[in-house]
């Protein structure tokens, strides 16, 4: 169609996503029209799992057995975008008995409810072993929704962990960075019904050199051990990656402590973790472990300089935590604090903590050893290392009631 035939009707044609398969729709705003028209996207291809029998056989549209490592090897294999969904009663658990396949397509996989009611499906890595991970994410444009994944298995190697995460989406070496997939509402760490501690060894979810994902409305909570140090939220080296909704080491309800170890560890380049806007915070509260050599450990969110080996470029820089509540239940008014600080950011890395907006205020309470730092724990106290923090606006040491 010519251009100036379309142009005098369309006003604007805006990608946006209103389904829950991976892809964007289109909203199309047509001059005179009332209300905007829209094109939805369509799966290329739909997988129902209906078995918990860890299988390699799925048959696409329910018309024979189908298990999720068959919909995920099937998925993978098949060109466009796919939706893996489940014919399942809500809380049915899958234990898978080896490593499931690594997610290397397009794909929405979609179980259960939302808000704080059980989730669909419990994936549990009791069974598959040590040094495995749950659902490995090395493609863009995934969605996962209302999946609880628990029990992930590490190994130490090293002082570091191998495996034991819920949830991984990593770029591969050498390979095009992968991002813009998508968790919601999920529950990582815990039972189906966000009630019981059943966490991962390592972290509820890693992204590791990804960029641009969104993590919304999910419980991260019970991950790691007295022996094993786990995080709600690892982030090494991902940038402008958005955390919005989640409640971070409390059961579903924020009625009482779930914990990680450390609520996140974050390194990279412009993330944020709440917005400037209502409703958006994230509850990053009662996270800690015991130790042997202080009562206990665990910070509420932990910001780590990281950079480069060869060219010492900075890696972590500007990231934003806005809007946000650490060391209270969700509302702010009760302490469910973090053992360390709150938040503990290096001024080398720039961090902003807080707005000017009341929206965009963090309340950080009820943390064990002070609510913000912002000091490189690993240097002398008399040394220097440059930088800055940008605190402001936040409500430190009080709660939010009327």
């Amino acid at each position: 169609v010519p251009a100036s035939c379309w142009m005098d009707k369309f006003f604007a044609v805006l990608p946006v996503r209103l389904n829950l398969d991976g892809l964007n729709d289109l909203m199309i705003l047509q001059d005179g029209a009332t209300s905007p028209s829209v094109v939805m996207s369509a799966p290329s291809a739909v997988f129902f799992v209906n078995t918990t029998n860890d299988t390699f056989t799925c048959v696409a549209n329910g018309e024979g057995e189908c298990s999720l490592r068959g919909a995920i090897i099937e998925a993978n294999a098949n060109p466009g975008n796919d939706i893996v969904g489940f014919a399942l009663p809500l809380g049915t658990v899958i234990s898978p008995t080896s490593p499931l396949p690594s997610i290397n397509s397009t794909v929405s996989i979609q179980s259960g409810n939302i808000g704080n009611g059980p989730r669909g499906i419990e994936i549990s890595g009791v069974n598959a072993g040590p040094s495995v991970d749950g659902l490995k994410i090395r493609a863009s444009n995934v969605f996962i929704y209302s999946v609880a994944v628990s029990g992930f298995q590490s190994t130490i190697v090293g002082g570091g962990q191998v495996g034991g995460n819920g949830i991984v989406i990593a770029s591969d070496s050498g390979a095009p960075n992968i991002g813009s997939n998508n968790l919601w509402d999920c529950y990582l760490g815990t039972d189906a019904t966000g009630n019981i501690d059943r966490g991962n060894d390592a972290t509820g979810v890693l992204i590791f050199d990804s960029d641009n994902n969104g993590i919304v409305g999910s419980l991260i909570s019970g991950n790691g051990s007295e022996t094993k140090v786990g995080y709600g939220i690892g982030v090494t080296a991902g940038n402008s990656n958005s955390f919005t909704r989640n409640i971070i080491g409390l059961n579903a309800a924020g009625t009482a402590k779930l914990s990680n170890t450390t609520g996140v560890l974050l390194t990279g380049e412009n993330n944020s973790f709440g917005t400037d806007f209502a409703g958006e915070g994230n509850t990053i509260s009662g996270n800690t472990r015991p130790t042997n050599f202080a009562p206990c450990f665990g910070y509420g969110i932990d910001v780590r300089v990281l950079a480069d080996a060869t060219t010492l470029e900075l890696l972590t820089f500007q990231n934003s935590i806005k809007g946000n509540r650490i060391g209270t239940n969700p509302s702010g008014t009760v302490g469910f604090g973090n053992c360390w600080q709150g938040i503990q950011t290096p001024p080398l890395v720039a961090t902003t903590i807080g707005s000017i907006t009341d929206e965009g205020r963090n309340t950080v309470s009820d943390n064990g050893l002070g609510g913000i730092a912002c000091g490189d724990p690993n240097l002398a106290a008399d040394s220097s290392e440059g930088g800055y923090c940008v605190i402001v606006g936040n409500n430190i040491g009080i709660d939010q009631s009327p």
